[in-house]
Formats: structure tokens, C-alpha cells, sequence
């Protein structure tokens, strides 16, 4: 017994020399917060490990060992040490808060399954696992794409969860439901991991796939930067590179943006970035939002122009280096520092850095798009139904398209159309009046006149998920396959819930000649559209013809 007793000392003794080049000042267990505050969570492990080591008899080692395995996503070991911190001190209510935080966040993961990439590991519900595919090839395309533009590589698995339910995200991610309608905040990059809430929670979809791409280099730059950055920056980079995945060349400037910086350019308006510092979530209103997004967009514009990429990359290196000097500081002291760096490389501190900004916005002299709908957000709520002219028309026009909406479906074609472009005229630019005229030329067989007004719907906005799939299927009654099956899997990237986009996908992958993903559109569609007899059909003709000798 002695001889293992001092083996484990030597063990220890050995562990606590090898760790000691790691200490920020001294004290294990502020040194190992200093690094789970800047997700270098393979050392805040060890120095976890080492508090409990070295002092058991407080509760903050097992406390810091709990949220280690928290970040690395073990929920139960972060419960085994947190229950422990609790225990020993009873009366401490932030530790039981901290607790139950946790154990929530187990039992809502519990039925999660896992998948797996080179380079993430994707947990979600079976209900959702449609999305696996989709999701991890986006995700790896994001990681070559981000990897090049910001010359980091992660080298660990990088935990994404895709939550369910409404209140799963709510409880994971600490938002309301209020801060996820108001800022469009469907995914988070918090605790060392990706969080979005399933497309299947809104009411219309959402680009959830840019949303996971979003989110990633959130995560490339908390791990680059030590969380070290100013929030407009860090914001800025992840919307004006989140379409990267998909596209050769971001395009921040969809009509929504442009409006808001073409308003905030005549009408001398701003969102000071101080004021963005607790998060895109905090601001007022949906206006402020997207005003603040389109800001932080044009200020990365900005800098990748005037200053060049390798500058702005070299100095999110330097803000990793200085991350976690010495105590913790206040955001006051932060942005002294940051400021004296961004001087360093650009210039200029960040306050004139954005009158710079206000006047190059000024000298883009950008053009407004007219009667532009922003953006909906909706969630889903058991029993309700939505109006979704209520959502996106205004008062002047929704009379105009409730009477085109009436005479349509009657078959008066021609009347119809005639009420949808007077809501037109007063709303120019409106996707879903543009929509509905769309629909009701393909119905009178004018497939020009359809094919424009939905593309126009495109152009104003880019984001609305039914406009792909009318369109499709424009161009699949015209036997335009290639283009329908790109505006068909462009409707999936927004809402991957509705069966028909996975039924006709399928149906054109079969007439190409691609039966394995014609398969699997089909398996996804039966999921979805139980019952239905063309799928079933479809279906047992693949497997027959797989019999066939």
C-alpha cells in the first residue's frame, strides 16, 4: 500500500511540474477559469484536474472540473463534479442554478443522437436526423472555405447540436423566445460548441445552413482570438463570410441590408458598436438588428478593401496572443486595449474608424429597393395558425391581395391579378405579392411573365424559402430539370420539412439517371408524407429493379 501511495504522489508531483508553464498568475483554479473563459479547454482541464488534486476541500475545483467536461460536452461527468461544488456549499443558490442549467441541458440531449465528420460531431434528435446529411457536407465545405480565408485550422471535433424544440433552445442557448423573433438569433456559439434550433421550429424555415456556417466561425474565432475581439467585428466577419460555403462571392448587400444602410445614410443614423457589446440579441427592435448587421458587414467590406486581408488576419492572430494576459479585465479595459492594437495595424481607434465608416457609406451613395419585407422569424406555436400577410404585408396592399387571394380561388385568374399588382403598387419589391402574381401566370400558362415575377421575388429576397420551390416547379412542369432541381435544393437549404421538395428532387435524380439520391429524397419524403402511393410506388421500383438479375 505505501508503494502506491507514493507512487501517486510521484504521479502527482510529476503532473504539477509538467503543468506549471501554463499558470497565468499563480492560482490553479483562477488560472484554469482564465482558460475555460477562452475555450482553451484542454488546459483548463488540466489545471481542473490539478485544483481537485490540490484542493479538495474547495468547492470551486469541482466546480471548474464540471464545467470542463460541460464545455467538451460530457454532461454527465459536469453533473458528477457540479452536484459535488453544490453539496458543499448548500447555501450557494448560483451553484444550484449552475446545476440544474446543466441538468436541463442533459435531459434535453439525452435523446440526441451522433454523427460524425472529419472534422464536427453532429448530435440531434431522430426526428430531425433528415438534416444529417445536408449538414456535415456544409459544415466541412464552411471549415475549407473559413480555414483559407482566416488561416486557422481546428484541429479538434467541433460539437454542434441541433435542438428540437423551442424551449430546448431557449434553455441551451439562454435566449428568449422574444431575443430569437427580434434578432433572428436561431443559432448560438457558446460553451465551446454550435447550437441551432431546428428549421422545423419556425414557421416558415430559416437558412439553417447558413446559420451553421454562421455559427462555425463564430467558433474559428473564439479559438483564433481567445474570445479576444470587439462583438462588431467578430459579428461582422461571421455574416459577411457565411455564405462562403455556397457561393464563390459573399454578397452582404441583398435588399434588406442595402435599405437599412441607404436609410441610415439620409437619415444620418447609427448603431454605435458599443452599443452591440452584450450581443446582437440585446438591441431593440428588428430595424436596430439588421441595421447593426448591415454595419458590421460593410465595416469587414471596408477593411478587406482599404486594408487587405493578410492585415486583418495578422491582427486576429495578434488579439489571440494578448488574449489572457494577466487578471481579468472589464469591457472597459478591453476595448482600451483593443483600440490601442487596431490602431497599431490600421490607424485609427475604432471610434474614428467608424466615422470612416459613415462616410464611405455616404460615398457608396446606395439606391433603395421600395417595399421590401423584412425577414420573419416565427415560431412555431402549438394550435396557432399564422396570417402571413399579417407577417409580411403591409395594411395599405393586404386588402388588394385577400381580394387577388379570393378571386383565385375561384379561378378568376385574370381579376386576381389584377388586385395582386394595385398591393404591388403600393408595396414594390414585396416577395410574397410577387409570389402570388407568379403563381397565378403559371396557372394561366404565361410562364415568362411567371418565371420573371418570381425571379424578381429572388432578388428582393433571397432568404424566402417558398419562392425557390414555385419556381422549381415552374421549370418542372417545363421539363427543365437542371434548374428545377437547383431551386428545389436551394427551398431545402430553408425548409427541409416539406415533403414535396423531397419528392420531386427525388423524382428528377431518377430521371437523370441518379438513382441512390433519388432514394434517399424518396425515404426522406415517405418520412414525411406517410401514405403518399407515388413515393411507395417510386420506391419499390428502385428495390425491384436492384432484384432484377
Amino acid at each position: 500500500m505505501g508503494i502506491k501511495i507514493n507512487l501517486l504522489k510521484l504521479l502527482i508531483s510529476i503532473f504539477l511540474l509538467t503543468s506549471a508553464a501554463l499558470v497565468y498568475g499563480g492560482d490553479v483554479i483562477v488560472d484554469g477559469e482564465q482558460y475555460l473563459n477562452r475555450w482553451n479547454i484542454d488546459k483548463a482541464m488540466q489545471f481542473a484536474q490539478r485544483a481537485v488534486l490540490e484542493k479538495p476541500q474547495k468547492a470551486d475545483s469541482f466546480r471548474l472540473l464540471g464545467l470542463a467536461h460541460f464545455y467538451q460536452g460530457n454532461y454527465e461527468k459536469a453533473i458528477e463534479y457540479l452536484q459535488t461544488a453544490s453539496l458543499m456549499e448548500p447555501g450557494n443558490a448560483q451553484r444550484k442554478r449552475l446545476l440544474y442549467f446543466v441538468e436541463g441541458t442533459k435531459e434535453i440531449t439525452e435523446e440526441f443522437s451522433d454523427y460524425s465528420s472529419e472534422h464536427f460531431a453532429l448530435h440531434l434528435a431522430d426526428k430531425d436526423n433528415l438534416l444529417v446529411e445536408y449538414a456535415l457536407e456544409a459544415l466541412e465545405k464552411a471549415y475549407q472555405e473559413i480555414q483559407k480565408e482566416l488561416n486557422y485550422f481546428p484541429e479538434e471535433k467541433i460539437l454542434v447540436e441541433v435542438y428540437p424544440t423551442t424551449e430546448g433552445f431557449t434553455h441551451a442557448s439562454s435566449l428568449s423566445p422574444r431575443q430569437i423573433e427580434v434578432s433572428g438569433a436561431i443559432g448560438i456559439c457558446k460553451f465551446n460548441r454550435i447550437m441551432i434550433i431546428s428549421p422545423r421550429c419556425l414557421v416558415y424555415g430559416y437558412r439553417w445552413l447558413d446559420a451553421l456556417a454562421h455559427e462555425f466561425i463564430h467558433y474559428v474565432l473564439a479559438k483564433l482570438t481567445g474570445l479576444n475581439m470587439p462583438l462588431w467585428l467578430n459579428e461582422g466577419l461571421a455574416k459577411y463570410h457565411e455564405t462562403r460555403w455556397r457561393v464563390q462571392q459573399p454578397n452582404y448587400l441583398i435588399p434588406v441590408y442595402k435599405n437599412a444602410l441607404s436609410v441610415a445614410a439620409r437619415e444620418r443614423k447609427w448603431v454605435d458598436f458599443w452599443k452591440m457589446k452584450r450581443g446582437m440579441p440585446s438591441l431593440e427592435s428588428r430595424e436596430e438588428v439588421i441595421l447593426a448587421f448591415a454595419q458590421v458587414s460593410l465595416a469587414v467590406d471596408y477593411l478587406l478593401r482599404h486594408q487587405g486581408r493578410n492585415k486583418l488576419t495578422h491582427f486576429l492572430h495578434e488579439l489571440g496572443k494578448t488574449a489572457g494576459k494577466g487578471k481579468e479585465e472589464s469591457f472597459e479595459q478591453m476595448e482600451k486595449r483593443w483600440d490601442a492594437l487596431f490602431r497599431r495595424f490600421f490607424g485609427m481607434d475604432q471610434k474614428k474608424f467608424q466615422g470612416i465608416l459613415k462616410d464611405f457609406l455616404q460615398e457608396m451613395d446606395l439606391e433603395q429597393t421600395p417595399g421590401v419585407a423584412l425577414d420573419s422569424f416565427k415560431l412555431k406555436e402549438e394550435g396557432k395558425e399564422v396570417d402571413e400577410l399579417e407577417e409580411y404585408i403591409g395594411v395599405g396592399a393586404r386588402g388588394h391581395v385577400r381580394l387577388g387571394d379570393m378571386y383565385r380561388q375561384r379561378r378568376r385568374h385574370n381579376v386576381a391579378l389584377i388586385q395582386y399588382e394595385k398591393g404591388l403598387r403600393k408595396e414594390p419589391n414585396n416577395h410574397v405579392i410577387l409570389n402570388k402574381i407568379g403563381k397565378t401566370c403559371s396557372e394561366l400558362g404565361r410562364f415568362g411573365e411567371a418565371e420573371e415575377s418570381f425571379k424578381k421575388s429572388l432578388q428582393v429576397n433571397p432568404n424566402y424559402g417558398p419562392t425557390y420551390t414555385n419556381l422549381a416547379t415552374l421549370y418542372f412542369i417545363q421539363e427543365k430539370l437542371i434548374p428545377a432541381l437547383e431551386n428545389y435544393q436551394e427551398s431545402n437549404h430553408i425548409n427541409p420539412f416539406n415533403p414535396l421538395i423531397h419528392k420531386y428532387m427525388g423524382l428528377i435524380h431518377y430521371r437523370l439517371g441518379e438513382e441512390a439520391k433519388a432514394k434517399r429524397e424518396w425515404t426522406i419524403a415517405r418520412r414525411l408524407l406517410a401514405g403518399d402511393i407515388e413515393v411507395e410506388s417510386w420506391l419499390l421500383e428502385i428495390e425491384r429493379k436492384k432484384s432484377r438479375p
